[in-house]
């Protein structure tokens, strides 16, 4: 490939910025051409604007949140909110404060994002609510106006890791004021923020080379705490994926080598599939994220890495149960609220007709 067509493969499928992918090792040495990229700054500038709105709304109306990745991130990461592209804004909400919330972003002209066959309202009855809460971690929605994307969260992670009691005070105890001009938001600390990317990163087989780029950029960090760090991953008992993700990130950009050490300490627990598969996601130049498209194999080889990631029953029995359950067949057949636990055995019906019969 051609410079230029490199830049557009970094660009376009990993989601790196300029500034990103001319620190990559591959290009150490090389005159990096500066682009010029005006759309995507202006885009992320937005983006910030809007993140200040939302707190503003949410506190006029008693909801706390915590910003999650996003222009918050690259402005912690860079002291630029530019550097780092984020496709949408993430927050974090109480599960107790859901449907205030929801109720307050459709005032102010959010919709449910319908694009996806899993996306769509979010349920109102006991049992579909209950089930769409424990199964999944968050809903998209869409500005009218701008098309502003906005995920919602009320889970970290697809899968729980530890149970909500021991989550909910890790959260209360990792969490830190951050201001921006005269708005403060509330952030994880750094350690917790690094160990949250981690997680997330590995849950996504690191398909995308720019949460890479995030473990490199905390691993040039002088204030982060490693031995904080080290603590809060055994808490979740991701201990071993501390060697994955810094092995990986130094694949592709230098970590140091005192960081190198500490995920060293870690090798031996890591089983070698979980190196081998999420590098040959990444280097799938034709990796398509929506299961899906996905061959018979791709899926077991994605069942077999997730399964392994975590030792815990707790977050096995729950990816089983996710396998179980897609919040589109919800759309297809409006059971009665007291037979919703009829999805989990209706499943492979649903999924044969969605397949099969619709347009």
């Amino acid at each position: 490939m051609e410079l230029n067509e490199k830049f557009a493969y970094y660009q376009h499928r990993h989601r790196l910025t300029i500034s990103q992918i001319a620190e990559l090792r591959e290009f150490s040495g090389i005159a990096v051409p500066q682009i010029r990229d005006l759309p995507r700054k202006l885009d992320t500038m937005a983006k910030m604007a809007e993140l200040i709105r939302l707190s503003r709304l949410f506190k006029a109306n008693n909801i706390d949140f915590i910003s999650i990745k996003g222009p918050l991130l690259s402005w912690r990461l860079h002291r630029d909110f530019t550097i780092r592209y984020s496709n949408d804004l993430d927050i974090l909400v109480n599960r107790t404060d859901l449907d205030l919330c929801f109720e307050l972003l459709k005032s102010y002209e959010y919709c449910f994002d319908t694009s996806a066959p899993a996306a769509g309202d979010f349920p109102t009855t006991k049992n579909k609510k209950k089930l769409v809460m424990d199964l999944k971690h968050h809903k998209v929605f869409i500005h009218r106006k701008t098309k502003l994307q906005l995920e919602v969260h009320w889970n970290l992670f697809s899968y729980p890791i530890i149970n909500q009691k021991k989550f909910d005070q890790l959260i209360k105890e990792q969490t830190v004021p951050f201001t921006f001009q005269t708005e403060q938001f509330t952030i994880f600390s750094k350690e917790m923020d690094f160990v949250y990317l981690m997680i997330h990163g590995a849950l996504h087989h690191w398909y995308r080379l720019k949460w890479l780029h995030d473990i490199y950029a905390y691993s040039m960090d002088p204030e982060i705490s490693w031995q904080k760090v080290k603590e809060i991953s055994k808490y979740f008992s991701a201990g071993h994926l501390l060697y994955q993700t810094l092995h990986l990130a130094d694949i592709f950009w230098p970590v140091p080598e005192r960081i190198r050490n500490i995920a060293d300490q870690n090798r031996k627990s890591l089983p070698p599939f979980l190196l081998s598969y999420p590098v040959k996601t990444i280097s799938d130049r034709n990796f398509h994220p929506e299961i899906a498209h996905w061959s018979t194999k791709e899926i077991f080889e994605l069942t077999k890495y997730t399964l392994m990631l975590f030792p815990k029953a707790i977050f096995k029995s729950r990816f089983i149960k996710g396998l179980l359950f897609n919040e589109g067949d919800l759309k297809i057949l409006n059971l009665p609220d007291r037979f919703a636990f009829m999805y989990f055995f209706l499943r492979p019906v649903l999924l044969i007709y969605r397949k099969c019969c619709r347009k």
